[in-house]
């Protein structure tokens, strides 16, 4: 899912179902990676999370779900409680 393009994540909701359990697993594995901070995205729900990526999704809809998700992880880094 991850390399399909945004608008090919929000085209309905099944691909859109499938796109949120695949930006969970991301974030989990992105997190485990993080070793400085390994709890980037605590203090944000799952709809606030998916909710940032589906605004640079709309924005972008030719960008790839791994970018703005990956996006999205970024600024959610650089919020770190």
């Amino acid at each position: 899912m991850g390399m399909r393009s945004c608008a090919y994540w929000l085209q309905n909701t099944v691909s859109e179902n499938a796109g949120e359990h695949w930006i969970d697993g991301y974030l989990t594995g992105a997190n485990s990676w993080n070793g400085s901070y390994p709890h980037v995205g605590d203090g944000v729900d799952s709809v606030g999370i998916y909710a940032e990526v589906k605004k640079l999704c709309y924005e972008h809809p030719s960008k790839k779900l791994v970018v703005a998700t990956g996006n999205v992880w970024i600024m959610l880094r650089g919020q770190k409680r």
